[in-house]
């Protein structure tokens, strides 16, 4: 029974012609048939919110989910952190980060490199680069996207040699370089006028 409310849950939240409000409708319902919404069903509905940019409502959900006694799973923090840095509240989901490291759920990859985007995109890339090191360092292996962001974001500053540098300790710790990483290489090389090695690059690409 509990799969078939979590089903219905997402059924309503997720399809793009419907409010989320539906979902919280039916996540009423459960209570009143005398069943306990679990977890997944309250992540959905976190991902509904966020979907319609209700960042305040995800926030207070969040909490109030937490004061009633629930365990949050990597899933709802990857939820929270995620849509907190989709919609320009970084410096929120670095809390969360903290909060995590404080309690039993610690961040994986996916937390890791969307804080790690999202703190490029805001222009805290001093930021994003401690915490790039901070995962390595919990043992936490960055991917092609991770290692995109960070390579995105020196690049942002102008720091040529250091995406160059990136991108050495990416291909020595064998995390394989995909497009994006070649043309933000490449648009660096090309800014910094070392345009032959920007097609030296592009014909190693192609």
């Amino acid at each position: 029974m509990k799969k078939l409310f979590e089903r219905s849950v997402a059924a309503v939240v997720m399809k793009n012609k419907i409010k989320v409000d539906f979902g919280f409708a039916v996540a009423g319902n459960i209570f009143k048939s005398g069943f306990e919404p679990n977890i997944v069903i309250f992540n959905t509905l976190l991902k509904g919110l966020f979907k319609e940019n209700r960042v305040k409502d995800a926030i207070q959900l969040f909490y109030k989910i937490t004061e009633i006694g629930y365990t949050c799973t990597d899933v709802t923090y990857g939820t929270m952190v995620d849509g907190l840095c989709k919609t320009g509240n970084v410096d929120q989901a670095f809390k969360l980060l903290q909060d995590m490291k404080n309690g039993n759920c610690k961040p994986d990859i996916v937390i890791y490199s969307a804080l790690i985007d999202g703190l490029c995109k805001d222009n805290q890339i001093p930021k994003a680069l401690n915490l790039f090191e901070e995962m390595i360092c919990k043992g936490v292996v960055p991917n092609v996207f991770t290692y995109n962001c960070i390579i995105h974001g020196v690049c942002s500053l102008g720091m040529w040699k250091d995406a160059e540098c990136y991108v050495n300790k990416m291909v020595n710790s064998g995390v394989t370089p995909n497009i994006v990483t070649f043309n933000l290489v490449i648009d660096a090389l090309c800014k910094d006028g070392r345009t032959e090695k920007a097609q030296t690059h592009s014909r190693h690409r192609s």
